[in-house]
C-alpha cells in the first residue's frame, strides 16, 4: 500500500530529494533509496497485488535522482522471490540509471540471488544483458 511517507517529496528549503522509505510487507519488498549517499535497495519479496501503484513511487524518486545524483550510484536487488510483473518494474527502474551512466556517472548495480536460487541468478544474468550498466551477480 502507498502510504504519504513513500511519496517522493522535495525539502521546502532546498533541492535535496528525501529518501524514500517503504517497509516490507509479505507481498512487497523493503525500498530504501537514499539520494545523499546514492545507494538504492530493494530488499525480499516482490509480489504487490497492483505492482504499478507499488513501484511508481520508485520510479518517481529515480526519475528526479538522476537529475541532481549524488557521485557515484549504488543499485542492490537483493530478492528472495519477485512476480514477472515485479520484473518489468525492475527493467524500467534500470533503464532510467542507463542513461545516467551514458553521461559518464558511475552507477553500478549488485544483484543478489541465495546458494539454491538458480532462478533468481538466471533472472539477474538476463538483466545483465538487456543493460547498459556494470552490473554484478552475486552469490549469497
Amino acid at each position: 500500500m502507498v502510504t504519504k511517507e513513500t511519496r517522493v517529496m522535495m525539502d521546502d528549503t532546498s533541492s535535496i530529494l528525501q529518501p524514500l522509505r517503504v517497509s516490507p510487507s509479505d507481498n512487497t519488498p523493503e525500498v530504501d533509496f537514499d539520494s545523499q549517499r546514492g545507494e538504492l535497495k530493494i530488499t525480499g519479496v516482490s509480489m504487490p497485488e497492483n505492482v504499478i501503484a507499488f513501484y511508481t513511487p520508485a520510479l518517481d524518486w529515480a526519475y528526479r535522482y538522476v537529475e541532481n545524483p549524488a557521485p557515484t550510484t549504488r543499485i542492490q536487488l537483493r530478492l528472495s522471490y519477485f512476480n514477472t510483473a515485479s520484473s518489468k518494474m525492475f527493467l524500467e527502474l534500470l533503464a532510467i540509471f542507463e542513461e545516467l551512466h551514458e553521461k559518464q556517472h558511475d552507477v553500478r548495480v549488485t544483484w543478489f540471488y541465495g546458494e539454491d536460487d538458480a532462478d533468481t541468478a538466471e533472472a539477474g544474468a538476463d538483466f545483465e544483458l538487456l543493460l547498459r550498466l556494470p552490473f554484478e551477480v552475486v552469490k549469497e
